[in-house]
Parts: C-alpha cells; sequence; structure tokens
C-alpha cells in the first residue's frame, strides 16, 4: 500500500474504512449500486454549551411546506438538517433568516435557543447523500468496511453503528485468521453483515419516503395537522415499535462468543 508522500506499507489485509466516497474502493475498480432514495439536506450547527434541560434526542419536526430534523451531537453541539427538493436550488437567506425560518418549525424550547443565537449558526451546508452499497466488499487483500462499503442513509443516524458492527465482526473473523486465510476471513465479514445492512437501508429507505411524501404533499401535511389530536398517538406508538430496528440495529446479527486473541497478522486499517 502506498501512501500519500510515496511510502510504502506492507500488509497481508488492507481495511478500507474511508467513507462513502472511498478512495481505496474506486481505485480497487469496485462499483457502488445504488439503493433507495437519495436526500438533498441543508446542514446547520449550533455550538455548544446547550442549557443542561434541553430535550437532544433525534427528533423530526414539520411545519407548513418545512420538514427538518434536530439532534445533539456528541460534541454537545445541536445539529439541524432541513429537507430540500431533490435537485432544488439552495434557499438565499442571512443567518438571522435562517433562525427565524428554523423559529417556526421547531417546538418552542429549541425554537428560543435557535432564534437567540441565530448569528452563531454554522451553516448552512448543502448535503446530497445517496444509499449505496458495493458490488462486493473485499477482493484479494481488500476489505471494505461502514459507509466505503455501504454507504448509508441519514435517517436515524445509523451510519456510526453500522460501522462499528462491520469493525467488530471483522475483528473477531479476522483475529481467527492465518495469513493465508485472511481473504477468506475477509469474505466472511461481507456474508456476515450484508443481511442487516440489506435490512436497515431498506427501513431508512422506507422512512425517507415517508418524509419525502409528507414534506412534498401540503393536502398531506394539512390533513395531518388536522387529525393529530385523534390520530397522534395511534401514530407514535406504531411508529415507534417500526424504528426500534433503526435506532438498535437488528437483533441476533453479531457474534456473540468472545474475540479470540489476536494473531500477528499485518493489517492496515
Amino acid at each position: 500500500m502506498e501512501l500519500a508522500d510515496g511510502r510504502q506499507l506492507e500488509a497481508d489485509l488492507v481495511v478500507g474504512c474511508d467513507g462513502r466516497q472511498s478512495l481505496l474502493r474506486r481505485e480497487a475498480g469496485i462499483q457502488l449500486q445504488q439503493r433507495g432514495q437519495g436526500l438533498d439536506l441543508l446542514w446547520f450547527e449550533l455550538p455548544g454549551p446547550l442549557p443542561a434541560d434541553l430535550d437532544g434526542g433525534f427528533s423530526t419536526h414539520l411545519s407548513g411546506d418545512a420538514l427538518g430534523s434536530s439532534c445533539i451531537g456528541a460534541r454537545g453541539e445541536l445539529q439541524l438538517a432541513w429537507l430540500l427538493e431533490n435537485g432544488g436550488l439552495t434557499p438565499q437567506r442571512s443567518l438571522r433568516a435562517w433562525g427565524d425560518a428554523w423559529a417556526q418549525l421547531l417546538p418552542p424550547p429549541l425554537a428560543s435557543l435557535v432564534r437567540e443565537r441565530a448569528g452563531e449558526l454554522q451553516g448552512p451546508l448543502r448535503v446530497s447523500v445517496q444509499v449505496g452499497l458495493a458490488e462486493r466488499w473485499h477482493q484479494p487483500g481488500l476489505l471494505l468496511l461502514g459507509d466505503a462499503a455501504h454507504p448509508m442513509s441519514p435517517v436515524r443516524a445509523q451510519g456510526i453503528n453500522m460501522a462499528l458492527r462491520d469493525s467488530l465482526v471483522a475483528a473477531s473473523l479476522l483475529s481467527r485468521a492465518e495469513p493465508k486465510e485472511l481473504d477468506l476471513a475477509a469474505a466472511a465479514v461481507e456474508q456476515q453483515r450484508l443481511p442487516e445492512i440489506r435490512r436497515m437501508q431498506d427501513l431508512q429507505s422506507a422512512e425517507a419516503r415517508q418524509g419525502h411524501l409528507v414534506g412534498h404533499s401540503a393536502l398531506l401535511r394539512a390533513l395531518l395537522a388536522r387529525g393529530s389530536a385523534l390520530l397522534g398517538p395511534v401514530a407514535q406508538r406504531v411508529w415507534q415499535a417500526r424504528q426500534t430496528p433503526l435506532r438498535e440495529g437488528l437483533a441476533g446479527t453479531l457474534p456473540a462468543a468472545e474475540l479470540a486473541p489476536q494473531r500477528t497478522n499485518s493489517i492496515s486499517w
């Protein structure tokens, strides 16, 4: 393996974890097959510190013709995603105007916070997200993991979870393999992980289609708003039950056995 500065590293296996635009995947000639519906988002961040009593769970917000989501990130920042029509133009607004727009969409505590600190918003950064699956995750001397192998939708923020689960399976199988068995072990990683990834991408696509339908149908939004008092509790229970795999992953897809002691295989991550 040759680095950008010309240095060369020798390894029995290279593990590519270099994201959805994976250079290793492209250099290996591995094609990415598109799955599901893409999303065009505007991404904002409001730096911390935030009020301690702020509800930071992932939430989806709908008001008028606007649809967005919010959550508190790992660094204590408020993350905001504004859904655009696919291929639509980016609205040209000042940060103060974006603060007012978000305040119309968010629940009162968040709305007040964003309006008051609109000048501190970072963004908007336009993000076009395509969901995909590599035609294969491995070939002699190479194994792809995470978004390099299967770019995930941002729905329910499962990209990092799936990458960590990939890594757990890879660590278990690769550490048990003799050097001459690494390519077979890499194939076993893909075989074990593929069913969950396909199922999770299907679930993400179903939710994205629902969000796209609601976000771009004024009539449906009006009906939902008028019937929210009656239908809201029932819809919430059904929705939360359907969300369990998207929040927790699929049961029974990870190895139960303890990791074996690592061999001295030369593996580059």
